[in-house]
């Protein structure tokens, strides 16, 4: 079984981190880290961020912006199962009086992009809309979108060892852990995720 990544703390007011990035130290302005594309040229610089919401603790899971960030515990089982596949970007938070100053946190890029959904047995529809395209036409727009969290089915013979991963076809930057992540994760109560199960299933071409 897979495990679709719903979302990083945020339906929960315990977890829901809210910080500011320090514009000088932001070199990844302008990089994508939801297409699983390799970010090169930064080594040994570090993020810096300012926390504004009242964590003493921060969760292991959270964004920043649009960036995912996780804890060096996350860090540490990711590597431990693939290890030099994915990208891990260290980001310095100082919360003053209201937080803690804690540099073992790192915004990550996933870099395994898979054709993982099968759409036919997946629970998804075809949204369309109209809107005014960047040249100011009313221009028709379609995509498919989930109805269903838990309706989602990855293909087997795709995901092969895989343990975490974004979609490449139809539902772009979708993130999905292994059973055998999640489980390592459960077993090292890093908080919190929101999660839902998609099942594997062979795809007959």
């Amino acid at each position: 079984m897979a495990w679709y990544i719903e979302g990083f703390s945020n339906w929960d007011k315990r977890y829901s981190v809210r910080c500011n990035l320090v514009p000088s130290s932001y070199w990844l302005k302008g990089e994508d880290l939801g297409k699983g594309v390799r970010v090169d040229g930064y080594a040994g610089q570090v993020l810096k961020a300012t926390q504004v919401s009242n964590h003493k603790v921060l969760p292991d899971f959270f964004r920043v912006g649009t960036m995912p960030v996780c804890s060096d515990a996350f860090r540490v089982i990711v590597e431990k199962l693939e290890p030099n596949i994915h990208q891990f970007f260290p980001i310095e938070f100082d919360g003053g009086e209201r937080g803690i100053n804690d540099p073992k946190y790192f915004v990550f890029n996933v870099l395994s992009a898979l054709d993982a959904i099968l759409v036919e047995r997946s629970a998804v529809f075809q949204r369309e809309w109209e809107a005014l395209s960047g040249t100011g036409k009313m221009t028709r727009y379609s995509r498919v979108e989930i109805s269903s969290p838990a309706g989602l089915v990855v293909k087997k013979e795709e995901i092969k060892e895989h343990h975490m991963w974004r979609t490449a076809n139809v539902l772009p930057r979708l993130l999905f852990f292994s059973d055998e992540l999640m489980t390592q994760v459960a077993a090292a109560k890093l908080k919190k995720l929101t999660a839902f199960p998609a099942a594997e299933e062979y795809f007959a071409h």
